[in-house]
């Protein structure tokens, strides 16, 4: 998972292998903030570019979020710090 402080924000992640992928973000209070991918994916690198938005369009606050990327092979959380 990797973060780069673009215009967009880019997350990115590889599969190896075809499957089901979730990639969420969360809050440090562990509130649901924006949902990235829910479901099938077929193998190789992703780059998702993000706008700083939650699931109701609305800009999220500067802070710390957590994005957990989940697939039937691996589980893994990033720490992403949002600047103002």
């Amino acid at each position: 998972l990797e973060f780069r402080r673009v215009l967009f924000r880019s997350l990115s992640f590889a599969l190896a292998k075809p499957g089901r992928v979730e990639f969420d973000l969360y809050g440090v209070d562990g509130r649901h903030v924006r949902s990235f991918a829910n479901g099938p994916h077929a193998a190789g690198l992703f780059t998702l570019r993000w706008n700083g938005d939650d699931d109701q369009h609305r800009r999220v606050a500067p802070g710390v979020y957590f994005a957990r990327l989940v697939t039937p092979d691996h589980r893994s959380t990033r720490r992403i710090v949002v600047l103002p």
